[in-house]
């Protein structure tokens, strides 16, 4: 599916927000196994993907307004 036709996602800064307190940006804990922290680390780029997302919206708003 291309990505040009899709709907834009559903994201708001309550989820963006929510995520953040969930998964906070931290560095890992000393007894984190190599799969906890590549685990933990996919989760936080998640977070960072849909922030960047949201901006883009934002941005795309006040650009066409």
């Amino acid at each position: 599916m291309d990505a040009e036709k899709q709907e834009p996602l559903p994201v708001t800064q309550v989820l963006i927000d929510r995520l953040n307190e969930m998964i906070p940006e931290k560095c890992p804990e000393i007894d984190w196994t190599d799969r906890q922290i590549w685990h933990y680390r996919g989760m936080r780029q998640v977070v960072k993907m849909l922030t960047s997302h949201l901006e883009d919206l934002k941005n795309e708003r006040t650009h066409v307004q």
